[in-house]
């Protein structure tokens, strides 16, 4: 598995403020716009006191490199785009919102989004330490000791912990059908998150169709 770091720690609940949070999933693009304040939050408003928006960027549909740039590591779930890979992706979105006149939206954060998981499931329950999403994808992350890790650099100083995007869907453990197997042999990236195609929803449909259909062609459907 990546166990990516994130370089973040979980929420403690005195943060303040109004942000965005654009999160792209493996079906879906959401956008939240929120204040916190007081420990509640409020109704939304369009812009901070400097005229600016801090936004954060969750994703569930590629894992990243996230240190202070987030290069991209390789697309998941069958995405595809040009240009992308190796990139910071961060910029690329501030770069796409300044073209479209919204340089006032500005991308501080960025984060998987098991992470994001954890960190909303932290506001409300103070012994959280782990997350796990099972949908379009499979994954998971914890919070862990920096104590515990190695080849570790650029740590903030005033950090101790920080959160692990574990990559859950990367693992090739579990044994595989034959269906298992000639999806791996069709998926746009052939050698990654199997575990995510054995197990979530963007790929429950292709083990039957490939058993089905293998079952037609041989004429071994049983008949009364």
């Amino acid at each position: 598995m990546a166990m990516i770091p994130s370089y973040t720690d979980i929420p403690f609940g005195d943060e303040k403020g109004v942000y965005m949070t654009i999160d792209l999933g493996g079906t879906n693009i959401r956008c939240t716009l929120f204040v916190r304040s007081f420990d509640h939050y409020s109704a939304p408003i369009p812009r901070s006191i400097d005229g600016t928006l801090p936004t954060g960027f969750s994703s569930r549909s590629q894992p990243t490199r996230q240190t202070f740039s987030q290069a991209l590591f390789y697309w998941g779930k069958e995405f595809r785009a040009s240009g992308v890979i190796g990139e910071d992706v961060v910029m690329l979105l501030q770069n796409a919102l300044n073209a479209e006149s919204l340089d006032w939206v500005r991308v501080i954060a960025m984060s998987n989004d098991t992470i994001g998981v954890l960190n909303c499931l932290r506001m409300g329950n103070d012994t959280a330490c782990i997350s796990l999403i099972v949908g379009t994808g499979t994954n998971a992350s914890y919070r862990e000791d920096i104590a515990n890790m190695q080849n570790l650099s650029n740590v903030p100083e005033l950090l101790d912990h920080m959160c692990i995007n574990m990559e859950l869907g990367e693992i090739n453990l579990f044994p595989k059908t034959q269906e298992d197997e000639e999806l791996c042999a069709q998926s746009k990236n052939q050698d990654v998150q199997t575990l995510s195609k054995q197990t979530s929803g963007k790929y429950l449909s292709h083990p039957p169709h490939f058993g089905l259909s293998r079952a037609l062609n041989e004429n071994s459907f049983y008949r009364r």
